[in-house]
């Protein structure tokens, strides 16, 4: 089955590009597959963790590859991190900014060189619509580590990597 699932508060959908999901999903009830597409009740419950975080990526263990120098993302619950793991392309300063929804909570940064304990920079304003730092890390592999403190349920943000 090849499907893209989606959550945000209030809504959820499911693409189903091989029709796997018709037979089980569009079955009126009378026994008759039907092709028109159907809106989840409003209230339909989804699995968040499963639909936002494809591949789970809560640790730098799980961190994945940061899929461009400038990508959409989301934190998905209270308590959220998304990491993301990086090789430095030249030996210049590394500018990493995230821009968010402040209405739904505040997001923060870390940057890490490998798996050391201590972040190398981080940014963690609690004010504005977005964060951004500057460093000049050693090593070459690096994580960025986007992440909320608990006080947003979901948040949306636009991760911008210069080196």
């Amino acid at each position: 089955m090849l499907a893209v699932t989606a959550w945000c508060a209030g809504c959820s959908f499911a693409l189903d590009f091989d029709g796997d999901l018709e037979d089980a999903a569009l079955d009126a009830g009378d026994g008759a597959v039907t092709d028109a597409a159907r809106d989840a009740a409003p209230d339909a419950p989804a699995d968040a963790r499963l639909a936002c975080e494809t591949p789970p990526d809560d640790s730098r263990a799980e961190a994945v590859p940061v899929p461009g120098t400038m990508f959409m993302a989301n934190l998905c619950r209270g308590g959220d991190h998304d990491f993301y793991i990086f090789s430095r392309v030249s030996a210049a300063p590394i500018q990493v900014r995230v821009e968010f929804d402040p209405l739904q909570g505040d997001v923060d940064l870390r940057l890490y060189s490998g798996f050391s304990a201590s972040p190398i920079a981080s940014g963690t304003t609690p004010t504005g619509d977005f964060e951004m730092l500057t460093a000049d890390p050693p090593g070459s592999q690096l994580f960025i580590e986007v992440y909320d403190d608990g006080e947003a349920t979901s948040n949306g943000y636009r991760l911008t990597i210069t080196n």
